[in-house]
């Protein structure tokens, strides 16, 4: 019962961010499954996604899609413990280069990002919870491939550190830059690692002491809408804000 409270809890964050914010209208996940929240209405579609891990999609302004990622369940069957990323564009064909992004497991393994004072440019985050360990990068531009998009880089490693399925990002007080966050797992710890994404780049890490001690790697985190509030859940039951 307590799991079913906190995902649901979740959801309903995730769901009252998406109204608020037009580049949260489209969300793809699961299997093949779509949905798009446009003024008080949904629209259900089929997406490419097809995965038990996390997923992550980013629309325009204006609330239309704009590219997606996820674990791919075909290369984590066929690799075992290799779980790799996958990016789709808005026509839910495989991005330019989109394929085998490193990291991945179960929850919340990926984030995008988009790139400060650019309209073209987003980061992809991802945790590498299995072999190969860290945490990572790649940069998707969206004037490729006559606007479709193209990953132009990909897999640049931040960190060796054994992550938790955790990536989160927030918008940086100053209104343009943007925090990314995950949290390792190898040891007993309380450390948040935050990286600062500005238009020169990513600063960082910057480690932050808070909240309960735990080597849990499964593990769900968000932020509140406003970006006041953080929300820790783990397998082992911890809950705390």
């Amino acid at each position: 019962m307590k799991k079913q409270i906190v995902t649901f809890f979740i959801i309903i964050i995730g769901h009252s961010i998406s109204f608020a914010q037009f580049k949260n209208n489209v969300w793809c996940f699961g299997d093949s499954a779509g949905i798009k929240f446009n003024q008080g209405t949904t629209q259900l579609f089929n997406s490419s996604t097809v995965t038990t891990g996390g997923s992550c999609t980013i629309s325009d302004s204006a609330g239309d899609l704009l590219f997606y990622t996820n674990t791919d369940y075909y290369f984590l069957w066929q690799q075992g413990s290799t779980r790799l990323g996958v990016v789709w564009d808005r026509n839910h064909n495989l991005m330019q280069n989109g394929d085998t992004l490193i990291g991945g497991l179960t929850f919340q393994e990926q984030v995008i990002v988009p790139w400060p004072d650019s309209t073209h440019l987003f980061y992809i985050f991802t945790a590498g919870v299995a072999v190969p360990f860290g945490f990572w990068y790649s940069v998707v531009d969206m004037n490729q491939n006559g606007g479709l998009g193209a990953v132009i880089q990909k897999n640049v490693r931040l960190t060796n550190y054994e992550a938790s399925d955790c990536v989160a990002a927030v918008k940086h007080g100053n209104g343009r830059d943007w925090w990314v966050l995950f949290r390792r797992y190898d040891v007993v710890n309380d450390s948040m690692y935050r990286y600062l994404v500005t238009p020169a780049g990513i600063e960082g890490p910057f480690i932050q002491n808070v909240g309960t001690p735990t080597d849990n790697g499964f593990m769900h985190t968000t932020f509140s809408k406003d970006g006041s509030k953080y929300l820790v859940v783990d397998r082992r039951g911890l809950i705390e804000v």
